[in-house]
């Protein structure tokens, strides 16, 4: 299986409403990487070298996160780091994380490949933000969502999407409607990220490059957008979306 998704549920997460979703991320990201340092040494020390690293956390709510994983052997190795509840501290308030549902779903990956899109609005849960030389930037510029998603996909995933579409993208996505707001993460120093939602339109929707489009974008509510999805920032829900062939069956009709 190509994407296995294991979905925790967080208990003290109750009294932890102050605390950011990424310190939060941080501390479940050093949790997992211990387990699998115990279990599998070499993966870990594999993995951790790795970027972009081969799974995100996915924030749904203040008391669960979902494990996404994009690689078949940190998929098997999963399953043993989460056998049990694993016990965590943040701000020195202590949490335990224990799976609620997981299991290796092969058609999440399969139901990336739908129909082409024409619109999509995407609901940004936990602040996002991209990295451009020596910053980080919250907003959602089209060709740094892609890019982002692209090179993840690529690192991970199969069949490989050519790079060069991206300058299909410069000329073919627009970002028409966002309401976001900025907000601090809690990391050290200062990283801003935004939350909120924003549709982006695809223009010469029917090109064959708008398979690979509508792909990478599928795969967003999966992986996150932006920096540190393996700390849970990022993480993305698929508000609506509109599909090429909803407007063929407008024609007909």
């Amino acid at each position: 299986m190509r994407i296995a998704l294991t979905e925790l549920t967080l208990s003290g997460s109750g009294e932890m409403g102050g605390v950011p979703p990424l310190l939060l991320g941080r501390a479940l990201h050093a949790l997992l990487f211990a387990g699998l340092k115990r279990c599998r040494p070499d993966l870990a020390d594999r993995f951790h070298a790795a970027d972009p690293k081969p799974f995100s956390l996915k924030f749904r709510g203040r008391d669960r996160v979902a494990v996404v994983s994009f690689h078949p052997e940190l998929n098997e190795a999963l399953k043993e780091v989460l056998a049990g509840p694993i016990k965590g501290e943040v701000k020195g308030k202590e949490f335990v994380a224990e799976v609620a549902e997981g299991k290796e779903k092969e058609d999440l990956f399969l139901s990336l490949f739908a129909a082409p899109l024409e619109e999509i609005t995407l609901q940004v849960v936990t602040p996002a933000a991209f990295k451009t030389g020596d910053y980080f930037l919250p907003l959602p510029v089209p060709r740094l969502i892609v890019e982002n998603l692209l090179r993840r996909w690529n690192a991970w995933l199969e069949p490989a999407i050519p790079e060069e579409f991206l300058t299909w993208v410069e000329r073919s996505l627009f970002l028409t409607r966002c309401r976001v707001n900025t907000t601090k993460t809690g990391a050290e120093g200062v990283l801003v990220g935004f939350t909120g939602s924003f549709t982006l339109r695809v223009k010469n929707a029917e090109a064959k490059e708008n398979c690979y489009l509508s792909t990478l974008l599928r795969f967003a509510a999966l992986a996150g957008i932006g920096a540190k999805t393996a700390m849970g920032m990022g993480s993305v829900e698929i508000a609506t979306e509109k599909r090429v062939e909803d407007r063929w069956g407008q024609r007909k009709r």
